[in-house]
């Protein structure tokens, strides 16, 4: 639990050399070469630059299950903030330090717009009840056994049960089709793989087998919110 998120992404947190799901689909779904370009043990890694539309996704988790911490964290433009205006200069100033101190920077629509699907998921049947009972941001780390690699990750929540481990997702449509489509292509197949068989190093496998479950939120209103099980195939 003490392993915050900037940590964990920006140097090896065990005592070898691990791999996380993401590096995995890198090599996978890339090259070798793409992994090694980003990886923390490359002293020649380049500086790691702000992408405003995984701020939003990062927003969104942030705000669900760390919401304490979420004005600290980040960075909120003005409303009605234009850069190019020279009454904006203080604003645009803040705006240039905080990136340059890694603080993920949002625009106040884009703010707003995360409250909204913050509020649409609190308002779901189901979704409350998935994040709402265990542990957010924990950081897990095990052996592979055939390998010796440590496999690392970083569940959105580790659940008190772990009969149920949820994911949090956003999309431009839910749709079943579309979404299924963006999960292929973004490999959330393999996440879901690689962080059950985490859980199953680390606590033992159950009885009943685990369920993978993504929460997803459309990014525009009415920010629509599904719940879609992972099945084994």
């Amino acid at each position: 639990p003490d392993i915050d998120n900037d940590e964990y992404h920006a140097r090896e947190i065990c005592d070898g050399p691990s791999i996380s799901s993401t590096g995995l689909k890198t090599i996978e779904g890339r090259s070798a070469l793409h992994y090694w370009y980003d990886s923390p043990l490359n002293p020649q890694r380049p500086v790691r630059e702000q992408k405003p539309h995984f701020n939003i996704g990062k927003g969104l988790h942030d705000l669900l299950l760390l919401e304490n911490l979420f004005p600290k964290q980040y960075f909120i433009l003005p409303e009605g903030y234009d850069g190019r205006l020279k009454e904006w200069r203080g604003a645009k100033e803040e705006r240039a330090a905080a990136m340059e101190a890694g603080v993920p920077v949002l625009t106040n629509p884009d703010f707003k717009m995360i409250e909204a699907m913050a509020a649409q998921v609190r308002d779901h049947e189901i979704a409350p009840a998935l994040i709402g009972s265990g542990k957010p941001e924990m950081t897990l780390a095990a052996k592979d056994a055939e390998t010796g690699v440590w496999m690392r990750a970083r569940p959105d929540v580790l659940p008190d049960t772990m009969e149920i481990i949820p994911d949090v997702k956003t999309t431009i449509s839910g749709h079943p089709h579309a979404f299924e489509k963006q999960a292929t292509d973004l490999g959330y197949f393999q996440s879901a793989a690689h962080y059950m068989d985490l859980i199953d190093l680390i606590y033992g496998e159950p009885a009943q087998k685990r369920r993978f479950v993504l929460i997803v939120v459309e990014k525009s209103p009415p920010y629509l919110v599904q719940v879609y099980h992972l099945d084994d195939e």
